[in-house]
């Protein structure tokens, strides 16, 4: 009885820290635990989210391994870790945007700035890292 309330707890407090958390508060997570492990649902817009949102929960007191079976836009994420992939790098063509180009490689424009030393305006021919 005791363990099933310690997981109950550490489930309601995964919730709580993903509802606090500014860039996932508005998406609806259904973390439940057992034994510590926690396994993290729900659905999110973008794989940084993903990542985030496994962050998030991982961070918490009594978690000993998180199960994160999060989908982005509906569709399961690979099970290869997105930022284990190889590197990857886009040419920047005419009017493209760091939000159009973070759009189609599924990770978010402060991650692109990350990646290429906070870069703000592209120049068409520019390589930048999208991953």
């Amino acid at each position: 009885m005791s363990q099933r309330l310690a997981d109950a707890s550490v489930a309601a407090r995964a919730k709580q820290a993903l509802a606090r958390h500014r860039t996932l508060r508005r998406f609806d997570f259904s973390p439940s635990a057992v034994r510590g492990r926690l396994a993290l649902r729900g659905d999110v817009d973008t794989r940084e989210q993903y990542r985030e949102a496994e962050r998030v929960a991982a961070a918490l007191d009594a978690v000993r391994a998180v199960a994160n079976e999060v989908t982005v836009d509906g569709r399961p994420v690979a099970d290869a870790d997105p930022s284990s992939a190889d590197t990857a790098y886009h040419t920047v063509r005419r009017g493209d945007t760091l939000s159009e180009i973070a759009r189609r490689y599924g990770v978010s424009v402060q991650q692109l700035r990350r990646l290429n030393d906070q870069t703000s305006s592209l120049q068409p021919g520019e390589r930048i890292r999208v991953r």
